[in-house]
């Protein structure tokens, strides 16, 4: 069994087992699919699944999935370990414990050892990390309005301005943006020059 395929399996089991715990975690309630959380695992194992599969095609999904992918996991990564400060409450008990900390992780490790980010220009790539994440921010101030509040409820919409919530959306882009730097400069260590075994979408 060549190194590819043990790597296509990998994939596909740690895709699946997102999607099934992050599944097992938010069907009590439902009404939660719309957190991140939920979105960012579902998704993440999602293209785990799908580029493990496409291993046997010779084709892989393009980079700049797994990066915005990147981006969202990361945060939810980086706020739910913020809970520990006191200041806030997550759940790390049960599955909620690998959807909030151990998956993240893992994907992250993938993206950095596994999905080759040598290609490109890295401006473009650092420019278009934060994406996603931004896009899930905009829906959820367009959201909380339409229902009277957020999905995580931090704050009342009536007290969010579009000021406030344009500032906390840059500042969003720009954090990403910034460990998109280190995320992927280690990419680019872990793939010398001469690495050219995987083959990078655009």
């Amino acid at each position: 069994m060549s190194k590819k395929m043990i790597l296509s399996i990998i994939k596909m089991v740690l895709g699946a087992a997102m999607i099934v715990l992050a599944l097992v975690a938010f069907i009590p309630e439902p009404e939660a699919f719309v957190e991140m959380t939920f979105i960012s695992n579902f998704a993440g194992g999602a293209v785990l699944l799908a580029d493990g599969i496409l291993y046997f095609k010779n084709k892989s999904v393009p980079n700049v999935v797994y990066r915005n992918l990147v981006g969202c996991l990361f945060s939810v990564f980086i706020i739910c370990t913020g809970s520990l400060t006191g200041a806030y409450n997550m759940n790390f008990k049960g599955v909620f414990f690998f959807i909030h900390t151990v998956f993240p992780i893992l994907f992250l490790l993938i993206y950095i050892i596994f999905v080759n980010e040598r290609e490109g220009k890295t401006i473009v790539k650092i420019a278009t990390m934060p994406i996603l994440t931004i896009a899930y921010l905009l829906f959820d101030y367009i959201y909380g309005n339409v229902r009277g509040k957020f999905v995580y409820e931090i704050v009342n919409p009536n007290e969010l301005t579009f000021l406030y919530a344009l500032l906390i959306g840059v500042v969003f882009y720009f954090l990403i943006s910034l460990f998109g730097c280190f995320f992927i400069g280690f990419n680019k260590i872990a793939h010398p020059i001469k690495d050219i075994d995987q083959k990078s979408t655009k």
